[in-house]
């Protein structure tokens, strides 16, 4: 039969022959057995990584890991204390340490979804999860719709396939899912390391979501990253030294102190120099769902108080986070409307109401 030169392993298993291999029988031997291996089944929960002692020590060689422990910091900032509850979810946010890490994966491979296989070991990476709890692998359960992007066959072909990109590095900057607040509490609050002391090229590579919109673009700049540095996964990239890190707010589990560093160094590049307007009421009015009822006469209450009338869908990015950087009062009712009030100062005061659907 020949010898069968292997592309490359998926953790111990033997991947498709190299590019333009000519074996034949050798392709079929390598394809048959990755189709009795299954596929991705364990998580990757780095126990296996060099452990380094500094954030900026991460970038060395091979699989590496920085990691802090968790403290029970506040749950939201000093404006909670005042009396204002903070951010929308942080009434079902439990006050648990949340520790912060970042890895560098020497090999992986990254699909759309955040999706992300340590192609060194085999394993899903922990922090392709939403809510990951490395204490307890047990909560880590690989999600069930995830597991036929995770078969072997359909990785080594990619693995094969000259359409498949490859990056030399590059930072995940992804979320489990498109919307705005997982955007926000997912992908955005992954970049801590960039206000917590990491020293990035000039040239480092962001892996986003690829949404429709470019409305993300805006809050990369206020972190001095450029357009062209944004790489919209919209297919699976092969990554040879990706940097991922973890939340620093997970929903229902507590808050990282980095997390309101880093929002407020969004919220200062978009602050205006003259007076916002000091208090705002966000509206649903046109929302596509979740409305308030009787969401005119609302407005009409908080207009004749002294707050500006909202609508953020009429908005550009960068003049929502200016709006909200300059607000001493925030109200309007629970939703992703109200995750702009993370780039508010710390002084400021939020009214979230209940919502009653239509």
């Amino acid at each position: 039969m020949g010898d069968v030169t292997p592309y490359g392993t998926i953790g111990n298993h033997t991947e498709y022959p190299v590019r333009g291999a000519e074996d034949n029988r050798g392709h079929w031997r390598s394809r048959t057995r990755m189709q009795s291996m299954g596929g991705v089944r364990e998580i990757d929960t780095y126990d296996d990584f060099v452990c380094v002692d500094s954030i900026q020590d991460v970038l060395g060689e091979g699989d590496r890991i920085f990691e802090k422990e968790g403290d029970f910091t506040r749950l939201a900032p000093p404006k909670v204390r005042s009396g204002a509850p903070g951010l929308p979810l942080l009434k079902w946010t439990k006050n648990y340490p949340v520790p912060l890490r970042i890895v560098r994966i020497a090999d992986a491979l990254v699909f759309p979804g955040k999706r992300i296989i340590n192609l060194g070991t085999g394993k899903l990476v922990l922090d392709s999860l939403r809510k990951p709890a490395k204490g307890d692998v047990r909560e880590n359960d690989i999600p069930e719709n995830d597991l036929e992007h995770l078969d072997y066959e359909r990785i080594a072909r990619i693995l094969k396939s000259k359409n498949t990109p490859v990056l030399d590095g590059a930072f995940c900057a992804m979320s489990r899912h498109l919307g705005f607040g997982h955007f926000l509490l997912e992908a955005i609050s992954q970049l801590w390391p960039l206000v917590s002391g990491l020293e990035r090229d000039a040239d480092e590579r962001f892996l986003i979501n690829a949404i429709p919109s470019n409305f993300q673009n805006a809050y990369f700049r206020a972190l001095s990253i450029a357009d062209e540095s944004l790489v919209r996964v919209e297919k699976p990239v092969r990554v040879k030294g990706l940097l991922i890190a973890s939340q620093s707010f997970i929903v229902q589990r507590g808050v990282a102190e980095p997390f309101f560093a880093l929002a407020e160094t969004i919220g200062n590049h978009y602050r205006a120099d003259e007076a916002a307007s000091s208090r705002v009421y966000i509206s649903r009015r046109f929302a596509t769902k979740r409305r308030m009822r009787n969401e005119e006469k609302i407005e009409a209450l908080f207009a004749k108080n002294g707050f500006k009338i909202v609508h953020p869908e009429q908005l550009s990015v960068p003049e929502q986070i200016r709006l909200f950087a300059g607000a001493e009062w925030v109200a309007g009712s629970v939703g992703s409307g109200l995750y702009g009030s993370m780039f508010s100062p710390k002084n400021c005061r939020l009214r979230p109401a209940k919502r009653w659907p239509n």
